[in-house]
Protein backbone atom coordinates (compact mmCIF):
# COMPACT_ATOMS: atom_id res chain seq x y z
CA UNK A 1 0.00 0.00 0.00
CA UNK A 2 2.79 2.44 0.86
CA UNK A 3 4.48 1.77 -2.47
CA UNK A 4 1.34 2.62 -4.47
CA UNK A 5 0.66 5.63 -2.25
CA UNK A 6 4.19 6.93 -2.92
CA UNK A 7 3.88 6.22 -6.65
CA UNK A 8 0.68 8.27 -6.77
CA UNK A 9 2.47 11.08 -4.95
CA UNK A 10 5.22 11.13 -7.58
CA UNK A 11 2.64 10.99 -10.35
CA UNK A 12 0.83 14.00 -8.88
CA UNK A 13 4.13 15.84 -8.47
CA UNK A 14 5.34 14.92 -11.98
CA UNK A 15 2.21 14.62 -14.18
CA UNK A 16 4.15 13.49 -17.26
CA UNK A 17 4.83 10.19 -15.46
CA UNK A 18 1.10 9.56 -15.03
CA UNK A 19 0.43 10.41 -18.67
CA UNK A 20 3.12 7.99 -19.86
CA UNK A 21 1.62 5.20 -17.74
CA UNK A 22 -1.87 6.08 -19.02
CA UNK A 23 -0.54 5.90 -22.60
CA UNK A 24 0.83 2.41 -21.91
CA UNK A 25 -2.48 1.36 -20.36
CA UNK A 26 -4.47 2.69 -23.34
CA UNK A 27 -2.18 0.91 -25.79
CA UNK A 28 -2.34 -2.41 -23.92
CA UNK A 29 -6.10 -2.30 -23.34
CA UNK A 30 -6.88 -1.13 -26.86
CA UNK A 31 -8.47 2.02 -25.51
CA UNK A 32 -10.17 0.40 -22.54
CA UNK A 33 -11.66 -2.64 -24.27
CA UNK A 34 -10.17 -4.89 -21.60
CA UNK A 35 -8.47 -4.66 -18.22
CA UNK A 36 -4.73 -4.73 -17.62
CA UNK A 37 -3.55 -8.11 -16.35
CA UNK A 38 -0.28 -9.43 -14.98
CA UNK A 39 0.41 -10.87 -18.43
CA UNK A 40 0.86 -7.27 -19.61
CA UNK A 41 3.81 -6.51 -17.32
CA UNK A 42 6.47 -7.23 -19.97
CA UNK A 43 4.69 -4.91 -22.41
CA UNK A 44 4.47 -2.00 -19.98
CA UNK A 45 8.10 -1.15 -19.22
CA UNK A 46 7.50 2.47 -18.22
CA UNK A 47 4.97 1.43 -15.58
CA UNK A 48 7.33 -1.19 -14.14
CA UNK A 49 10.21 1.31 -14.31
CA UNK A 50 8.14 3.80 -12.33
CA UNK A 51 7.52 1.22 -9.61
CA UNK A 52 11.25 0.40 -9.55
CA UNK A 53 12.14 4.08 -9.32
CA UNK A 54 9.77 4.49 -6.35
CA UNK A 55 11.52 1.54 -4.71
CA UNK A 56 14.96 2.98 -5.49
CA UNK A 57 14.15 6.51 -4.42
CA UNK A 58 12.33 5.41 -1.30
CA UNK A 59 15.13 3.01 -0.30
CA UNK A 60 13.19 0.14 1.15
CA UNK A 61 14.76 -1.38 4.26
CA UNK A 62 16.67 -4.61 3.85
CA UNK A 63 16.30 -7.69 6.03
CA UNK A 64 19.47 -8.36 8.03
CA UNK A 65 21.80 -11.18 7.04
CA UNK A 66 24.04 -13.27 9.31
CA UNK A 67 27.57 -14.19 8.30
CA UNK A 68 27.76 -17.98 8.06
CA UNK A 69 31.56 -17.98 8.17
CA UNK A 70 34.43 -15.62 8.88
CA UNK A 71 34.85 -13.44 5.82
CA UNK A 72 35.73 -9.97 4.54
CA UNK A 73 33.45 -7.29 3.13
CA UNK A 74 35.14 -4.29 1.56
CA UNK A 75 38.39 -5.11 3.33
CA UNK A 76 36.78 -5.34 6.77
CA UNK A 77 36.82 -8.56 8.76
CA UNK A 78 33.40 -10.01 9.54
CA UNK A 79 33.19 -12.81 12.08
CA UNK A 80 30.83 -15.74 11.77
CA UNK A 81 27.37 -15.02 13.28
CA UNK A 82 27.76 -11.24 12.85
CA UNK A 83 24.53 -9.54 11.77
CA UNK A 84 25.11 -7.66 8.51
CA UNK A 85 22.81 -5.08 6.92
CA UNK A 86 23.09 -3.94 3.33
CA UNK A 87 23.13 -0.14 3.23
CA UNK A 88 20.28 0.09 0.74
CA UNK A 89 20.05 3.85 1.09
CA UNK A 90 23.66 4.21 -0.09
CA UNK A 91 23.13 1.70 -2.91
CA UNK A 92 20.10 3.65 -4.13
CA UNK A 93 21.45 7.18 -3.79
CA UNK A 94 25.15 6.83 -4.58
CA UNK A 95 26.49 9.13 -7.28
CA UNK A 96 29.03 6.40 -8.05
CA UNK A 97 26.24 4.00 -9.01
CA UNK A 98 23.49 6.23 -10.44
CA UNK A 99 23.35 9.29 -12.68
CA UNK A 100 21.58 12.12 -10.83
CA UNK A 101 20.44 9.89 -7.94
CA UNK A 102 18.47 12.67 -6.21
CA UNK A 103 16.29 13.10 -9.29
CA UNK A 104 13.14 10.98 -9.59
CA UNK A 105 13.49 9.46 -13.06
CA UNK A 106 11.82 6.15 -14.03
CA UNK A 107 13.62 6.18 -17.37
CA UNK A 108 16.87 5.16 -15.66
CA UNK A 109 15.36 1.65 -15.62
CA UNK A 110 14.47 1.63 -19.35
CA UNK A 111 16.62 0.43 -22.22
CA UNK A 112 16.07 -0.07 -25.91
CA UNK A 113 17.60 -3.17 -27.45
CA UNK A 114 17.67 -4.39 -31.00
CA UNK A 115 16.17 -7.80 -31.55
CA UNK A 116 15.92 -9.86 -34.68
CA UNK A 117 12.41 -10.71 -35.75
CA UNK A 118 12.01 -13.63 -38.09
CA UNK A 119 9.00 -13.42 -40.40
CA UNK A 120 7.77 -15.68 -43.16
CA UNK A 121 7.81 -12.95 -45.82
CA UNK A 122 11.19 -11.51 -44.81
CA UNK A 123 14.10 -13.54 -43.44
CA UNK A 124 15.07 -11.12 -40.64
CA UNK A 125 13.94 -7.68 -39.63
CA UNK A 126 15.66 -5.63 -36.95
CA UNK A 127 13.22 -4.55 -34.27
CA UNK A 128 13.87 -2.05 -31.47
CA UNK A 129 12.34 -3.23 -28.21
CA UNK A 130 11.92 -1.04 -25.14
CA UNK A 131 12.18 -2.99 -21.91
CA UNK A 132 13.07 -2.72 -18.24
CA UNK A 133 16.80 -3.09 -17.64
CA UNK A 134 17.72 -6.45 -16.19
CA UNK A 135 20.35 -7.37 -13.62
CA UNK A 136 21.35 -4.04 -12.13
CA UNK A 137 23.73 -5.39 -9.46
CA UNK A 138 23.36 -2.43 -7.07
CA UNK A 139 19.55 -2.37 -7.19
CA UNK A 140 18.36 -4.71 -4.43
CA UNK A 141 14.94 -3.47 -3.30
CA UNK A 142 13.99 -6.85 -1.84
CA UNK A 143 17.45 -7.96 -0.68
CA UNK A 144 19.18 -11.10 -1.94
CA UNK A 145 19.93 -14.66 -0.94
CA UNK A 146 18.10 -16.73 1.64
CA UNK A 147 16.81 -13.57 3.34
CA UNK A 148 15.20 -12.08 0.25
CA UNK A 149 11.70 -10.70 0.82
CA UNK A 150 9.23 -13.53 0.47
CA UNK A 151 6.51 -11.06 -0.48
CA UNK A 152 8.36 -9.41 -3.36
CA UNK A 153 6.23 -10.99 -6.08
CA UNK A 154 3.08 -10.01 -4.23
CA UNK A 155 4.35 -6.42 -3.91
CA UNK A 156 5.31 -6.21 -7.58
CA UNK A 157 2.04 -7.70 -8.81
CA UNK A 158 -0.20 -5.80 -6.42
CA UNK A 159 1.45 -2.44 -7.09
CA UNK A 160 1.41 -3.00 -10.87
CA UNK A 161 -2.28 -3.92 -10.99
CA UNK A 162 -3.42 -1.28 -8.53
CA UNK A 163 -1.43 1.51 -10.17
CA UNK A 164 -2.53 0.65 -13.71
CA UNK A 165 -6.18 0.29 -12.74
CA UNK A 166 -6.19 3.61 -10.88
CA UNK A 167 -4.56 5.41 -13.79
CA UNK A 168 -6.83 3.73 -16.32
CA UNK A 169 -9.81 5.32 -14.61
CA UNK A 170 -8.49 8.51 -12.99
CA UNK A 171 -6.16 11.41 -13.62
CA UNK A 172 -3.97 11.91 -10.56
CA UNK A 173 -2.94 15.54 -10.30
CA UNK A 174 -2.68 18.61 -8.14
CA UNK A 175 -2.90 22.32 -8.84
CA UNK A 176 0.26 22.90 -6.78
CA UNK A 177 2.84 20.16 -7.44
CA UNK A 178 5.49 22.21 -5.63
CA UNK A 179 3.55 21.61 -2.40
CA UNK A 180 4.02 17.85 -2.60
CA UNK A 181 7.00 16.87 -0.48
CA UNK A 182 8.43 13.44 -1.13
CA UNK A 183 11.26 12.15 1.02
CA UNK A 184 13.83 9.49 0.16
CA UNK A 185 14.02 6.42 2.38
CA UNK A 186 10.36 6.48 3.37
CA UNK A 187 8.72 3.41 1.81
CA UNK A 188 8.35 1.56 5.11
Amino acid sequence: GNLVYLALGYIAKYPIIGRKIQDEVAKITDGGKRKVSLHDTENMPYTVATIYEVLRYSSSPIVPHVATENSQIGGYGVLKDTIVFINNYELNTSEKLWDNPKEFNPERFIETVTAQKVRKDSPQDALNVTRVKKNIPHFLPFSVGKRTCIGQNLVRCFSFLLLTNILENFDVSTENPQNIKMHPACVA
